[in-house]
C-alpha cells in the first residue's frame, strides 16, 4: 500500500467523522430550539398566571373594602385570600420557576454541545488540510520515486 492511500484512508476517517459531528450539531441545534420554545411558552404562560392573580388579589382588594362587616364574608375573604397569596399560588409559582431552571440549563447544555461540534468540527478541518498537504507531499515524492525507477529500467534495458 503506498503512503499516499494510508493518507487518504485516514482523509476519508476525518470525513466520516466530520459528518457524525455535523450531525451530532444539527441534532443539538433542533434541540436548542425546542428548549427555547418551551421556554418562551412557559414564560408567556407564568406571566399570564400572574396577571391573572393580580386581577384576583384586585378584586379581593376591592370586595373588602366594599362587603358589610360580616363574619361569613370575612372569613370568606380570608379564605380566597389565602388561595390566591398563600401556599396554592407559591406552589404554582415554584413549579413554574422550577421548569424554567430545569429548561435553562437544558438550553445551557445545548449550547455547550453545539459550540463543542464546532470546535471539533475545526479540529477536524485542520487535520483535513494537513493531511491534503502531506498527500500532495507523498503523490509528489511517489512520482518522483516512479519517473526514478522508470529512468533505471530504461538504463538498463539500454545496457542489455
Amino acid at each position: 500500500m503506498a503512503y499516499s492511500d494510508t493518507i487518504n484512508d485516514k482523509l476519508a476517517t476525518l470525513e466520516r467523522r466530520s459528518k457524525k459531528v455535523e450531525a451530532q450539531r444539527r441534532e443539538a441545534e433542533q434541540s436548542l430550539s425546542a428548549c427555547q420554545d418551551i421556554r418562551s411558552h412557559l414564560k408567556q404562560q407564568r406571566q399570564e398566571f400572574e396577571d391573572r392573580q393580580d386581577q384576583r388579589r384586585a378584586a379581593l382588594y376591592r370586595l373588602r373594602e366594599d362587603a358589610p362587616q360580616c363574619r361569613g364574608a370575612e372569613l370568606f375573604l380570608d379564605m380566597m385570600t389565602n388561595q390566591i397569596q398563600g401556599s396554592p399560588y407559591i406552589n404554582v409559582a415554584d413549579n413554574y420557576d422550577e421548569t424554567l431552571r430545569h429548561i435553562d440549563g437544558q438550553v445551557e447544555e445545548q449550547e455547550l454541545q453545539i459550540k463543542d461540534c464546532r470546535r471539533q468540527m475545526n479540529d477536524i478541518e485542520e487535520d483535513k488540510t494537513y493531511y491534503k498537504k502531506k498527500l500532495k507531499r507523498a503523490e509528489e515524492e511517489e512520482r518522483q520515486m516512479a519517473r526514478k525507477q522508470q529512468r533505471l529500467k530504461t538504463q538498463r534495458e539500454g545496457e542489455r
